[in-house]
């Protein structure tokens, strides 16, 4: 079996449709292969199926995207979907594999896309195939750059391959750190997962001792994820059942493409824990409603209060990557579980896309279809009309679909409102909230609903007049950052007995920096050894917080006046220009101390920064 991507042919009725939108959009095979990012061939054996030669799931979803069709509008959904007849695992594997982790007769697997990067010398390269091998028996999309034909674009296949994978799978031995393309494969993969999220990355050592560590970029990143260590064949089998386990474990989500993929989702409580703790939250992201890891402070308990009295409305202000989206989440579950009499529905505002804030109608058109997907209501937009108001819109859609049919009073949040701050419908928008809010003081119906917002900025920046706007009536909570005791909490969750100095050292270094303190803590129940080095500001922690620094140096290189305002800061001057300071506290960079004076947010940024920005 050939070990490439998994891939399909467009059906009879897939190949009409792609003339048909080709057609359509006047589009030649070259301008579709350049937008969709994949290569003329590509393009050009999609429409060619009678020829034989498949073309990558990844592939036909980029394609669709730009012919503004749907992949099973090309190859039919059922083709997407693998069922396993039976095991087809290796007798040396199933021989090995416990009872509760074998793969069960008939099982449906989802095709995670997985990625083998490694350097052609043994015993690398038997290893990547023997992996490519047998992921793939198992059901799996496994990429290994042995697969590509003869006369194929060499490196535009690679990078297609790499840029869809769920999965970055790195065998890596001594001599690998002397060559360039493993490096720059990590570097994309190391890229690709800051912007959105995924590969999972799993690093493997070949024959390195465990003490190796290389510092260089980017070599220096692969140490906070868990490495296996192979030392012979005989690792073969203890490796493979534990990443075949990983992905079955993981939980299929929604990407922005609207493509789905697989992000890691394990977690437990029952064992100690371990580096495979849910990458996907060191990279910023919200933690589950149901994590084991997430600490309960204060503002959970009100905002579970408020949410629960008639015609609430409230108002979660954080600076990012403190938690609030956490905090929504942890409650929306926690009304599920409770039984209580709401219906919840939850709306990332930083996931629309832009052109939904062209008008106030549009916007709200927006809202009705998330609640309406959220709630499973069929057939609502038919009562929508562009020719009226916003507000005749809504009260007809909440009338006709909400308040008629569904007695059960219902929540809508609202995250990341304050993306609306810099566009030209805010101050409408936020008054119409502002309107249907009051309505509930005289309409019974309309008291049924409550509103959730949560901003990382100040409203009085933005909002010229807070009266006609939903910020100075209800409820605010402000999410804070962590305390000592919250530090310990966290550390006693990960199940790691720090002594009271190291916490008290995390705390200092890190400001309670809710995001902060997880990675740094999640790489301590890894490797308790690391604490020496994490704690060095100048090397970033030998490059461990590198990513998440390099963010803001690029945004600092974008808006000079917060580059200028974050100098005087470091330099002790503070800053005079509070909409200004109230962006660089949104961004949790800097706080205000009990003097109320401007300072950097921790020990890191302060010596980070005043290194790299005022040298």
């Amino acid at each position: 079996m050939s070990s490439r991507h998994r891939s399909f042919l467009a059906s009879p009725d897939g190949v009409n449709r792609l003339n048909a939108a080709k057609a359509r959009l006047n589009l030649t095979n070259t301008a579709i292969a350049e937008r969709a990012g994949v290569s003329a061939d590509t393009v050009g054996r999609l429409w060619h199926p009678e020829r034989g030669r498949r073309v990558s799931q990844a592939s036909i979803i980029a394609i669709a995207a730009v012919l503004e069709l749907r992949p099973e509008e090309i190859v039919p959904v059922v083709e997407w979907e693998i069922r396993l007849e039976k095991s087809l695992i290796s007798d040396q594997v199933v021989a090995a594999h416990s009872q509760t982790a074998q793969v069960e007769s008939r099982e449906k697997v989802g095709l995670a896309s997985i990625f083998i990067s490694y350097r052609r010398e043994e015993p690398d390269k038997t290893l990547a195939q023997f992996f490519a091998q047998e992921l793939e028996r198992v059901g799996l999309d496994v990429f290994i750059d042995t697969g590509i034909e003869t006369g194929a674009e060499w490196e535009k296949e690679i990078d297609e391959a790499l840029n869809s994978a769920d999965y970055f799978l790195l065998l890596f031995s001594e001599k690998t750190f002397q060559g360039k393309f493993v490096e720059e494969e990590i570097i994309t993969a190391l890229e690709r997962r800051e912007k959105c999220g995924i590969p999972v990355i799993w690093p493997v050592r070949i024959c390195l001792p465990r003490k190796h560590r290389e510092s260089r970029y980017p070599w220096g990143r692969i140490y906070r994820f868990q490495h296996e260590f192979w030392e012979s064949e005989n690792d073969n089998t203890r490796i493979l059942l534990k990443f075949i386990n990983k992905v079955r474990q993981a939980k299929r989500v929604e990407v922005s493409s609207g493509s789905q993929s697989f992000i890691d989702t394990q977690e437990s409580t029952s064992s100690p824990p371990s580096p495979l703790i849910n990458i996907l939250k060191l990279d910023g992201a919200a933690l589950s409603g149901d994590s084991a890891f997430y600490v309960v402070r204060e503002a959970d308990k009100e905002v579970l209060e408020k949410m629960q009295q008639k015609r609430a409305l409230i108002h979660v202000k954080g600076a990012k990557q403190t938690g609030k989206t956490s905090l929504i989440m942890r409650q929306y579950k926690a009304i599920g579980e409770l039984n209580f009499n709401l219906r919840t529905v939850l709306i990332d505002f930083q996931a629309l896309p832009g052109s939904t804030f062209e008008s106030l109608n549009s916007l709200w058109y927006a809202i009705a279809e998330q609640i309406s997907s959220t709630l499973a209501i069929d057939d609502w937009d038919n009562s929508w009309r562009s020719e009226r108001t916003y507000n005749i819109n809504v009260n007809k859609f909440l009338s006709s679909f909400i308040f008629n049919n569904l007695k059960t009073p219902i929540l809508v949040g609202f995250d990341g409102v304050d993306y609306v701050f810099n566009t030209p419908i805010k101050k409408e928008f936020f008054s119409s909230i502002r309107s249907f809010y009051n309505y509930g003081a005289h309409d019974s119906k309309w008291e049924n609903v409550r509103w959730l917002l949560s901003t990382s900025t100040e409203p009085v920046f933005f909002i010229e007049d807070l009266s006609q706007s939903p910020f100075n009536i209800g409820t605010r909570i402000d999410l804070n950052y962590f305390e000592l005791t919250e530090v310990r909490k966290l550390a006693e969750k990960y199940e790691l007995k720090l002594e009271e100095r190291i916490v008290e050292k995390i705390f200092n270094y890190l400001g309670g920096h809710p995001y902060l303190t997880h990675l740094i803590i999640n790489q301590l129940a890894y490797d308790i050894d690391s604490a020496d080095y994490l704690f060095n500001a100048e090397t970033a922690g030998n490059g461990f917080f590198q990513d998440h620094l390099n963010r803001y140096v690029r945004q600092f290189q974008k808006e000079k006046s917060l580059l200028r305002a974050m100098r005087e800061v470091i330099n002790g001057d503070g800053c005079n220009d509070f909409r200004v300071v109230d962006q660089l506290e949104g961004a949790a960079l800097i706080k205000r101390d009990i003097y109320q004076r401007v300072i950097p947010m921790c020990e890191l940024y302060e010596k980070f920064f005043g290194k790299v920005l005022c040298k």
